[in-house]
């Protein structure tokens, strides 16, 4: 997989030791991975700059903001921005839905750093695709 550069990361997980191990993977894979605990303090973040984000991961099941009011938010100020939610298994079949909502990808917890750095890495290609037809439309 190639090291993708200047690919700045929301992340947003309630466990902090799952955040910190994920998030130096993706750091080591070339990543800028800015981490939240909660979707609330994501949301701030992502508002005051919604730019500065490539991609947003967040876990369906965060205190305050869950993880799917938060991707509704994000998707209404940055429509097309690389979405992946967490989910522990308990959760999926809610979470299957949710993601149909945000044409995103779907992650059952426990995932590894590695499996997270490849889906996210796929979602960000589709994502610089679609935009690249659009541009070619226009």
């Amino acid at each position: 997989m190639p090291v993708p550069s200047g690919k700045r990361v929301l992340y947003v997980e309630r466990d902090p030791d799952v955040a910190r191990i994920n998030g130096r993977l993706l750091e080591e894979l070339g990543y800028s991975v800015i981490m939240h605990g909660d979707g609330d303090a994501a949301l701030a973040d992502f508002l005051s700059r919604p730019d500065f984000f490539s991609s947003l991961i967040a876990g369906i099941d965060l205190p305050g903001l869950n993880g799917e009011a938060l991707a509704r938010e994000v998707l209404r100020v940055r429509p097309g921005i690389p979405l992946l939610l967490t989910s522990p298994f308990d959760e999926t079949v809610a979470c299957a839905r949710t993601i149909e909502t945000f044409s995103g990808d779907l992650i059952i917890k426990p995932v590894s750093a590695k499996v997270l750095a490849v889906v996210l890495e796929r979602a960000i290609e589709k994502q610089e695709s679609d935009a690249r037809k659009d541009g070619a439309e226009s």
